[in-house]
């Protein structure tokens, strides 16, 4: 005669995981922080060719103009435009930076979809691109954004405002 203990825990079929790089449970699989830094780092790898080439070419022609702040906030808006340049068909395609795809993480909105490309150039890259290259404000606003990650689901700010999340795909 078998009696079940009442005071018992209920069982799932389901485990909740508490390995810190697989994150909170969701619908999704949540990239992780590392995957998500390495990816941006090798997206930002391939910026630093154009943007160097920029201010080199720059600081021949007008080597005051790299130094004061017009110069400065007309770097950061050629550096948004060359990201996008790079970017553009990847995002489109696939709905993934090139960092991106050799992490093998993607960007989707907040039904699991991959996002599409006015989403992702108009709301998530844009806003805080302009907000970065703000005088005075926007490297603060850029740290901001990237410690932001460091909340339960691992979003950035631009993942808030654009309604997207970064997700890990199956090897």
């Amino acid at each position: 005669m078998s009696q079940e203990n009442p005071y018992t825990a209920p069982s799932t079929d389901s485990e909740i995981s508490n390995d810190p790089s697989n994150p909170a449970p969701g619908p999704h699989n949540y990239a992780s922080r590392v995957d998500r830094f390495l990816g941006a780092l090798i997206d930002g790898l391939i910026i630093i060719v154009p943007a160097f080439g920029m201010g080199f070419v720059l600081g021949i022609l007008a080597p005051d103009l790299v130094t004061s702040a017009p110069g400065k906030l007309l770097g950061g808006l050629f550096g948004l435009v060359i990201t996008i340049a790079i970017q553009f068909h990847f995002w489109k395609t696939r709905s993934q930076s090139i960092g991106k795809i050799v992490m093998k993480t993607q960007i989707v909105d907040l039904q699991g979809k991959p996002a599409d490309i006015s989403t992702i150039i108009l709301k998530r890259v844009i806003p805080l691109g302009i907000c970065g290259v703000l005088p005075k404000i926007g490297f603060l606003i850029s740290i901001v954004n990237g410690l932001a990650i460091f909340r339960a689901e691992h979003n950035c700010l631009h993942d808030d405002i654009a309604g997207t999340r970064v997700i890990k795909l199956s090897s």
